[in-house]
């Protein structure tokens, strides 16, 4: 998985660079990072697996998610299961994009862009996606390293 999310991230940075810096909020951004939607991981993995992919009402909940994140990433470290990030699509991924916000039948691959703590960035528009990529937002403070103690 890391493997493809590098070769992604080298296809789009250097346009992706462009597109965030030409938002108003551009002074806003600590970092961007590729990362994988928790239920499509979850749902690869037991279609990989030949598992029923089992959830209460065809979703998750939180906990359910933590489970099966902890059974793929068990399963990785034995096997090489592949990512089809382009071509698998679990059942109700256009039902889960909605409740997301993700664009319709949006890459399971996430732009998550980290945005400086106390940022004046509250009236303005935050595109939702990259070129079907989803972009989510978050907010972290500063790192402040404090002295170490002896």
């Amino acid at each position: 998985m890391m493997g493809e999310l590098i070769g992604i991230a080298d296809k789009i940075e250097y346009n992706l660079r462009g597109f965030l810096s030409n938002t108003p909020f551009r002074r806003a951004i600590r970092g961007v990072f590729l990362d994988v939607d928790e239920y499509w991981e979850s749902a690869q993995l037991h279609h990989r697996i030949g598992s029923p992919f089992l959830s209460r009402y065809g979703y998750l909940d939180h906990d359910e998610l933590s489970f099966y994140r902890s059974m793929f990433q068990t399963e990785l470290f034995f096997k090489d299961l592949g990512t089809e990030v382009d071509h698998f699509r679990p059942q109700w991924w256009d039902r889960h994009c909605q409740a997301m916000g993700y664009p319709r039948s949006a890459n399971p691959v996430i732009i998550r862009v980290i945005l400086k703590e106390n940022s004046p960035v509250e009236k303005i528009e935050f595109p939702t996606n990259y070129e079907g990529y989803p972009i989510v937002y978050e907010s972290r403070p500063r790192i402040v390293l404090s002295p170490r103690r002896t």
